[in-house]
């Protein structure tokens, strides 16, 4: 009954105590942390029921999320204790990030306008490659080649393999992401494509001051995007990315795009 001594109420308290007083930890509610106890409590009375049965076969499913049921073998031989400590550090680092660190915080504003950028898209928690998917790997990198030798940039390479190919994550079958794939096989794009699309977008603002002169929003959004690039391409110089010599000119960044 060891565990079920370690996890009474006052014990938890006790070892959890920091995080309360963390001012990070304050405005969550006290419920959540209520119910976090007696989950624990419930896991430490499925436990000791394995350990009092260890001389039978018997399997347990521990609920610990909603939707998420844990099954553990009382059948304990060998390093099967070990195992069960990982268990239980584990759903105990489950529940803290799923209590404490979901939050939304205050995420670091953008460079150029008001917005925060809170919003990001999240994957499958699978990584394994879907059994219904019929290409191997050599057939997705066949693909990125034929599509790259075409002048597809790696995002359009990207969505044509997501949307006609079924291939969610080239990473996730290939064990590589196109752009290393179109490196190793030299085929990579000369400028990066974020520089690329910012210079895109300062070429054609420029085509629109040609047009509209007394466009002054525009002439500032202008400084603003010329801003981005010369910021981008300090980094990628840094990074051995672009050459040293290289430089964004106004005057010739429309061959650069073409």
């Amino acid at each position: 009954m060891f565990f079920h001594f370690f996890f009474t109420s006052r014990t938890v308290l006790f070892t959890f105590g920091f995080l309360i007083c963390n001012p990070i930890v304050i405005s969550v509610q006290i419920s959540f942390f209520l119910r976090f106890v007696s989950v624990l409590q419930n896991f430490a009375v499925k436990m000791s029921l394995c350990f009092s049965n260890c001389s039978t076969r018997k399997s347990v499913s521990v609920p610990v999320k909603k939707g998420f049921l844990l099954r553990l073998s009382s059948r304990l031989q060998g390093n099967e204790l070990e195992k069960c400590f990982v268990a239980l550090l584990c759903i105990v680092g489950l529940f803290a990030s799923g209590l404490f660190l979901s939050r939304k915080r205050s995420a670091m504003g953008r460079m150029h306008c008001p917005g925060k950028g809170i919003s990001q898209s999240a994957l499958p928690y699978r990584r394994s490659v879907p059994t219904w998917l019929k290409l191997t790997s050599e057939d997705v990198k066949e693909q990125i080649y034929k599509l790259a030798k075409k002048g597809l940039t790696p995002s359009k390479i990207g969505v044509i393999l997501r949307d006609s190919h079924g291939v969610a994550q080239v990473r996730f079958v290939t064990g590589n992401k196109i752009l290393r794939i179109l490196k190793a096989k030299g085929l990579a794009p000369k400028i990066p494509e974020d520089l690329y699309h910012l210079i895109k977008k300062a070429v054609s603002v420029r085509k629109h001051m040609e047009r509209n002169r007394k466009d002054k929003d525009s002439k500032f959004r202008l400084i603003l995007v010329e801003s981005r690039i010369h910021r981008l391409a300090r980094y990628y110089k840094t990074k051995r990315v672009l050459p040293p010599n290289w430089k964004y000119e106004s005057s010739t960044a429309s061959a650069l795009v073409a």
